[in-house]
């Protein structure tokens, strides 16, 4: 460029402007672009009004990239052959031919090439000009919740790649999800974006701990409100998953601009959000229950709410809870393991259970107890009696940290799949791994489509614990640190002894 000009400045020539909109409708004239009779896959419906309405932006940024930045047309061919792939399916009559995991994967791999991803780093170092950072001296942050430029460069990168997602994207949904356009989660579509820019900054950790702070301050000041809130089933964790893959990423950052402070912009969102929560009108009103008689139906509250509530053989429940304190002594004496009352005492006060934890947990002893109908009915002292037997018995096989992990308590609960190829590798090709995979979870693994393994283990790698042992008890709160193949290595050969 001989003179360069910012995108949010450029006043392109009509020769410049090689994608349209009108109304929801992003144009792509395939036919006068590539000399070819085409003109059948020119239209990418945008149905969703928060992207529509942002069409003219969205056209704009994908313009200024075509100009500047790819004159070999790498992202036109992509979106030819993204859209011939789709209507493919649909003409071959596959209503549900095209997953969306598999769409997704298809889309990054097609769109975001070595060359692609260069360009748009290209085009954001070249644009990027304000600093964020401006202001930071008037406030007073935590250091773990400043952003800095190149914070705001990698989320401006991953700004610039949604953009021109849009078109392709969206004509995928509305082919495969058309009734439920406004509803579908748009966040999958982004998620490896993360991956892709903020291999050497973890952006998303970093968002997640800013809105986790947010939600907290705004729960301590309006704790009434979220214990109502509660009733329903929203939490504090899902309200900050909610926040920051709902409303930040999929309804904010593809609106970001070069010429605007995104993490002031940000900070507005959340602030709107909160408000919006605090005063969302409560859906629910309590009613006193008494044993007064209704004097039309000649029932009282009380005897409503028995009517609803589902009913329990009681002699299953005496009978359970004789088996559960029979077979947790019978697991003590079989493993020879004292556990104190002060041990006990400590994990009551410190642990907090969690359904991943309960899950390796009931695994493990479901040998021992002829199922799960009597591990689901174990009490709170009952469950940590039995996760410090298995933390001993782990101990014993010299497993360094899933003793640690039984016990220790989740800050922040990951899922996602390790991306690591070369550590995947290593792991799918081990004997242990083929013996659990092919002989003791081969049903499992032909059901689900992904592997219930490597999800174990991606939540373990992936997930921040903080330490919990009666042990080390001046170490409680510390993160827990762990080397990833030694890890493998202990889940591998727990999850071979179930």
């Amino acid at each position: 460029m001989s003179e360069f000009i910012r995108v949010d400045e450029w006043q392109p020539e009509p020769a410049d402007i090689k994608i349209t909109y009108d109304g929801k409708i992003v144009i792509i004239p395939f036919h006068e672009l590539f000399g070819r009779d085409i003109d059948a896959v020119n239209n990418f419906f945008i149905k969703k009004e928060s992207y529509s309405k942002k069409l003219p932006e969205i056209t704009h940024y994908i313009n200024y990239f075509i100009k500047y930045y790819d004159p070999e047309n790498e992202l036109l061919f992509a979106y030819l052959k993204l859209k011939f792939f789709v209507d493919k399916k649909q003409l071959e009559g596959k209503k549900n031919g095209v997953k969306r995991n598999a769409f997704i994967k298809i889309m990054h791999s097609i769109m975001f090439s070595k060359s692609m991803v260069a360009k748009i780093d290209r085009m954001v170092e070249d644009n990027y000009y304000i600093d964020v950072t401006s202001n930071d001296s008037e406030k007073k942050y935590a250091e773990s919740l400043k952003f800095t430029n190149d914070h705001a460069r990698v989320m401006m990168k991953i700004s610039v790649s949604m953009k021109l997602m849009v078109p392709i994207m969206f004509h995928y949904i509305n082919t495969y999800l058309v009734s439920k356009t406004d509803s579908v989660d748009i966040y999958p579509f982004y998620e490896k974006l993360f991956d892709i820019y903020g291999s050497e900054i973890l952006i998303y950790n970093k968002l997640w701990h800013s809105v986790n702070v947010k939600v907290s301050m705004h729960y301590a000041k309006n704790k009434v409100l979220w214990q109502q809130r509660e009733f329903k089933g929203t939490n504090e964790l899902e309200q900050v998953d909610y926040l920051l893959r709902d409303k930040i990423i999929s309804e904010t950052f593809f609106k970001y601009s070069f010429e605007k402070n995104i993490i002031n912009f940000n900070s507005v969102v959340m602030e709107r959000q909160l408000n919006y929560f605090r005063i969302e009108k409560y859906p629910y009103n309590y009613i006193e229950l008494s044993n007064q008689k209704d004097s039309n139906e000649g029932l009282s509250g009380l005897d409503k709410l028995a009517m609803s509530l589902d009913k329990v053989d009681e002699s299953l429940s005496i009978l359970s809870e004789i088996n559960i304190k029979q077979t947790i002594k019978k697991i003590k004496n079989k493993i020879n393991i004292t556990i104190t009352k002060e041990e006990i005492a400590f994990y009551m006060a410190n642990h907090v259970i969690s359904s991943f934890q309960t899950q390796l947990v009931f695994n493990f002893f479901a040998k021992y107890f002829q199922g799960f109908r009597d591990l689901n009915m174990l009490t709170r002292k009952q469950y940590i009696k039995l996760v410090i037997l298995l933390k001993k018995m782990l101990q014993l096989q010299n497993k360094v940290y899933l003793p640690q992990i039984l016990t220790a308590n989740i800050l922040k609960l990951n899922s996602r799949t390790i991306q690591n190829t070369k550590f995947l590798n290593k792991i799918e090709t081990s004997s242990t791994y083929q013996a659990i995979a092919f002989d003791k979870f081969e049903p499992i693994e032909q059901i689900k489509k992904n592997s219930t393994i490597l999800n174990i283990l991606s939540t373990m790698i992936n997930t921040t614990f903080t330490l919990v042992d009666f042990e080390v008890i001046p170490k409680t709160g510390e993160p827990l640190v762990m080397v990833d193949d030694v890890l493998s290595d202990e889940v591998l050969d727990f999850l071979n002894q179930l």
